[in-house]
């Protein structure tokens, strides 16, 4: 379905576009679930990093109220953060199913989301949660306090506190300041803040300063939480005042998790109870310590801990001696990235992704990183946490921080929210009327032997009646046969008829008008579609396709209104009227408003604005053209799969994956009216080389490109895969995605085998796939690899890396030069604030935390970069539980 957008260039402005339908599953009434029945509180709070307990819980109950068994229901997050697990759960013997929340880090509202997927009639229910920081806490001290070391030295054991709230709780997500208060200046605490965990602990170590005697360190609870004050206390020594010398470690790297020998003088008491190594602070394991002046070890492989190439302190401890520190550089047990320019890398699963490994380097080098989750659900997304930690920074963990979500102009924004309001509502009334009646297909004419017989050659002149069964209300009703449309024939062509309603204001395109546009129609939209996406299967044995130019279309966009419908096609009219087959199955009604035609519905000109808001005849002419190549791609595709099998109407293509191929059908239009074959990489200049040209970028193109922009300005938070419209912005973002994925996947085929794997993803196959499986069968890779390519293009190309991977560019579009001449257009208005709207988190090799959002089958991008020289840096990727992660895949090029 076609709606209005009013983005402005050289005064034009270019539709938007709309697939009807989506599908429904029924079961018998003793058995279908009818009702979720909400078992835990609507409302209930948390501290900070707390888990739900007990867990959020429904029961699923029948039309009768009895609980039904066997049911797979979903928990997701809707709103807010934090994580909810098992994404889906199935309902016990008592009806029940239920998930564990578990609170973010940062205190905010957040909703759960219940629902029952294959049973889209059943209400969901939501819960909401309120993450709080505690108002007071309880620290203490866990261990680290009263240590002695030499001047200069690490301290061998982290400072570490304890938080507990009020109720006794471990309390998480708590900041905890640390100060030194006495001692010298040169002294350094490895950060001042730390974040406590879900365990309520936080640590720091201390590096003393050049000067001997007392140290000490205050810890307290800051950023509104309130709490007391627990100190530690250190000792600066001369080295010869230690007991024990430690004089050498060996090997030199230490590796994580590998043995070691420490060598050294006064191991005398090495056998006591108590005796122990700590490197940086962890405990080392003492393997062997039987020779005099020798000790053999296992060095820490600090589990949970993702960190770089460092140096690290080591230290013996033997009752109340303690050695001197040696600084011994450590390699941790993880391969290093170590990428060559152009060169690309894939990591998957946690056990992957977890610590991504980059070594010094003398010179200036760059990466681009893009975090994805490859799920299939909107709740397989995951809240993550990027940790990084450079190995030339002491400090420890700094406190986490939000991502700043990207800035769209608002007035831009609110424009998108709005337009598929009333698209979206005649979507779900056509969805409900077939799936209430249980609606059959139409049979085709080609099996149909009477109407084969009765065809007949249109004559321009000739009246024809059709039912229109869409009330100014958007409501559908297969019942409601009264309101018709009686249609002048005003052109005839080899593939179209062109039908104007009799009630018409004014003299429409006029009498030149008319031949142009069918023209154009039959020359180029007509067969570019067919070629791309199939055949029609003309049910109504005519031969064409109907285009009826109505004021009814025009009457859904009241005066005034900023959500307008400019043309569609409705499913509505591929099911059984009963008129000559009855109801062909039981339980199923025929749907008597339906035309048993291929139809599209387009406005007409009303410039006195006689049926709603104004339309110029210049601007139902432009629509004229590019609705029926996006809207004809949907009838191809669900005529394919509504008549060409036995799934019925519930066979109809994924929303996201039906609206992405129509917007494709709008482009390929687009480049043919020119010219344009694809992979030409095509120029701002070259694609707006003349007036008509810019006309046509206008029609065709303009639009793709905007949405494509509200994609790129925050591609992790997008819902991409929809077998519903999200609509409002989030419909915009998932049509951006859905296009430039399928115009990607086109560039990879390459030249005219694109229209083969159109074709492909139009029918699904034998089996009718939808969805991902369908792209899947269609291009012969998995879904994850998919993605993995497909986010690497658009941050990487045009990036003049010689030795990048052709499946990494784009080969049929200049994308960044058309972004940056939209930006730089005042006609564009506010629709495209920036010359490249891809949303990049800059990192440095630097420590520093990040926490940030990913939904199904959307991508995080980072850049990681050094003008000079770098040092060794880890990257640490976490979910806030154990379920999140594990879809999720980290694709890194290397860039310079």
């Amino acid at each position: 379905m076609i709606r209005r957008l009013a983005i402005g260039l050289l005064g034009l402005a270019a539709p938007y576009l709309f697939a009807a339908c989506g599908d429904d599953t029924s079961t018998g009434p003793a058995s279908a679930p009818a009702t979720l029945v909400a078992l835990s509180p609507e409302v209930d709070t948390l501290v900070t990093g707390e888990l739900g307990d007990p867990p959020v819980s429904i029961r699923v109950e029948n039309s009768i109220g009895v609980p039904v068994e066997g049911i797979p229901v979903r928990f997701f997050l809707a709103a807010g953060e934090g994580s909810v697990f098992p994404s889906v759960a199935v309902s016990d013997g008592d009806g029940i199913a239920e998930a564990s929340f578990q609170a973010p880090m940062t205190p905010g509202e957040s909703t759960v989301r219940v629902d029952i997927p294959s049973a889209v009639d059943v209400t969901a229910v939501e819960f909401v949660i309120r993450t709080e920081a505690a108002d007071s806490v309880t620290l203490s001290v866990v261990e680290g306090t009263d240590q002695r070391a030499e001047i200069g030295g690490q301290l061998p054991i982290p400072f570490a506190v304890q938080a507990t709230s009020s109720s006794g709780s471990p309390a998480g997500g708590i900041t905890v300041a640390w100060k030194l208060t006495t001692g010298d200046r040169t002294a350094r605490l490895g950060a001042e803040t730390t974040v406590t965990g879900s365990d309520g602990r936080a640590q720091v170590l201390l590096t003393l300063g050049s000067r001997l005697g007392a140290y000490a360190v205050e810890a307290y609870a800051v950023r509104g939480v309130a709490s007391d004050t627990v100190r530690f206390a250190a000792e600066a020594v001369e080295p010869s005042e230690l007991a024990i010398r430690l004089d050498s470690v060996s090997p030199v790297p230490l590796v994580s998790g590998q043995p070691a020998t420490l060598f050294g003088s006064g191991f005398s008491s090495l056998q006591a109870a108590g005796t122990e190594v700590r490197i940086e602070g962890e405990p080392a394991e003492i393997i062997a310590s039987d020779e005099p002046g020798r000790i053999e070890i296992a060095v820490p492989a600090f589990q949970g801990r993702c960190l770089p190439a460092r140096d690290v302190g080591v230290r013996i401890l033997a009752g109340e001696d303690v050695s001197n520190g040696e600084m011994v550089r450590l390699r941790p047990d993880f391969e290093v990235l170590d990428l060559e320019i152009g060169e690309v890398r894939t990591l998957r699963g946690m056990a992957e992704v977890s610590c991504m490994q980059f070594d010094s380097a003398g010179s200036a080098r760059e990466y681009q990183i893009a975090v994805q989750s490859f799920g299939r659900r909107d709740g397989d997304g995951s809240s993550l946490r990027l940790v990084s930690r450079s190995g030339d920074d002491p400090r420890g963990m700094a406190a986490a921080v939000r991502l700043v979500e990207p800035e769209l102009d608002p007035a831009a924004m609110l424009a998108a929210r709005a337009r598929l309001t009333r698209e979206l509502e005649l979507r779900e009334n056509v969805r409900r009327e077939l799936a209430r009646r249980r609606a059959v297909p139409a049979r085709a004419a080609a099996t149909d032997t009477a109407l084969v017989a009765a065809a007949f050659l249109p004559v321009p002149g000739e009246t024809l009646r059709y039912t229109f069964a869409v009330r100014p209300d958007l409501t559908v009703s297969c019942e409601d046969t009264t309101r018709a449309v009686e249609g002048i024939i005003r052109e005839v062509r080899d593939h179209l008829i062109l039908v104007e309603d009799v009630n018409a204001p004014g003299d429409g395109f006029g009498a030149d008008g008319w031949p142009t546009l069918a023209d154009a129609l039959d020359r180029v939209v007509f067969p570019t579609d067919t070629a791309y996406f199939g055949p029609a299967a003309d049910i109504d044995a005519n031969g064409r396709i109907v285009l009826l130019f109505t004021p009814e279309v025009n009457r859904l966009t009241p005066a005034g209104s900023t959500a307008g419908l400019e043309g569609f096609f409705l499913p509505l009219d591929l099911a059984s009227s009963g008129a000559r087959d009855g109801a062909p199955r039981a339980g199923a009604e025929p749907c008597r408003a339906s035309n048993e035609a291929e139809i599209l519905y387009l406005a007409v000109p009303d410039p006195d604005g006689a049926f709603g808001e104004p339309v110029t005849r210049a601007e139902a002419l432009r629509w004229a053209q590019s609705v029926p190549a996006h809207e004809l791609q949907h009838l191809i595709n669900a005529e394919g799969r509504v008549l060409g099998g036995d799934g019925g109407f519930e066979a109809m293509e994924e929303t996201w994956l039906d609206e992405g191929l129509s917007h494709l059908a709008e482009e390929v239009v687009g480049l043919r009216m020119e010219g344009f074959g694809p992979a030409t990489k095509l120029t701002w200049s070259q694609a707006t080389a003349t007036r008509d040209a810019l006309g046509t970028f206008n029609a065709f193109h303009l639009d793709n490109y905007f949405r494509l922009g509200l994609y790129m300005a925050d591609p992790s938070g997008v819902l991409v895969l929809t077998d519903g419209d999200p609509g409002g912005l989030s419909g915009q973002q998932m049509r951006g995605f859905s296009w430039f994925l399928l115009r990607w996947l086109a560039d990879q085929e390459g030249g005219a085998d694109e229209q083969q794997l159109f074709r492909a993803l139009t029918s699904g196959g034998q089996s009718r796939l939808r969805g991902v499986a369908n792209v899947e069968q269609a291009v012969g890779t998995g879904w994850e690899a998919l993605l993995a390519d497909f986010a690497v293009a658009l941050p990487v190309d045009e990036s003049n890396v010689p030795t990048l991977p052709e499946r990494f560019r784009i080969l049929s579009w200049d994308v960044r030069d058309i972004y940056e001449n939209l930006n730089r257009s005042a006609a564009s208005g506010n629709a495209f604030p920036v010359p490249y709207p891809l949303s990049v988190t800059r990192l440095d090799f630097e420590t520093s935390t990040l926490e940030f959002d990913v939904r199904a089958s959307a991508v995080q991008y980072f850049s990681l970069a050094s003008d000079f020289a770098s040092p060794s840096l880890a990257l640490g990727l976490s979910g806030t539980t154990a379920r999140e992660g594990s879809a999720l895949q980290v694709t890194v090029v290397r860039t310079r």
